[in-house]
């Protein structure tokens, strides 16, 4: 729905001036989303609320798998202390490496993706 120029200058002015989204949403009869993203526009914070995934390069996720998961005695904490990668982002690694090759072997344990450490 488009607002005018008036009503987004006065729900700016309203925010401005202390008051909370929730607060002009109800004074203004807009939604509290359209007023912080107008706020974020005029203030040039364009930024989504939520950061974009990183995208790491296979290498890493492969060297990373290769530590947490081989025989080596990593805690998947201290695999992601020396790749640079986080210990949930390694367990979705091992997430999507079973899935693209079938999954588990059968005679393997089954690993949580919650799993912190190497069992």
């Amino acid at each position: 729905m488009a607002y005018s120029k008036d009503l987004v200058q006065d729900v700016l002015d309203y925010l401005d001036a202390g008051h909370s989204t929730r607060e002009a949403e109800e004074r203004f009869n807009v939604s509290h989303e359209s007023a912080a993203r107008w706020r974020r526009l005029r203030d040039g914070n364009l930024r989504n609320n939520r950061p974009h995934p990183i995208r790491y390069p296979p290498e890493t996720a492969r060297m990373a798998l290769g530590l947490a998961y081989g025989d080596h005695g990593f805690t998947l904490d201290q695999v992601a202390v020396m790749v640079g990668v986080s210990a949930p982002t390694i367990s979705v690694y091992l997430h999507m490496e079973e899935e693209a090759h079938g999954g588990r072997n059968h005679g393997d344990p089954p690993r949580s993706i919650l799993t912190r450490s190497r069992r």
